[in-house]
């Protein structure tokens, strides 16, 4: 029997992309002084946690299917398999 991952490619790299990028602002927040010009590396890594998070159905919407299409090919083989 093979697996079906859950976790495929989208999932991945939303959740990765989403905790770089929150790392990145924690730390850019906590280490330069606000009036540097480094700091709108922190609006900007920020800017594009909030943007991921609003984007978050639309992954879920694509790993959903992502699962399901390879879940029926493998019914598809299975079921080809007992003829």
């Amino acid at each position: 029997m093979t697996a079906v991952r859950v976790y495929d490619l989208p999932t991945r790299v939303f959740h990765w992309t989403f905790a770089g990028l929150f790392v990145a602002a924690y730390a850019i927040a906590n280490l330069v002084d606000d009036e540097s010009a480094r700091f709108d590396w922190h609006m900007l890594a920020a800017t594009r946690c909030s943007t991921q998070v609003g984007a978050n159905p639309l992954v879920a919407f694509l790993s959903f299917f992502s699962a399901f299409f390879s879940f029926i090919v493998l019914a598809g083989f299975f079921f080809c398999s007992f003829f």
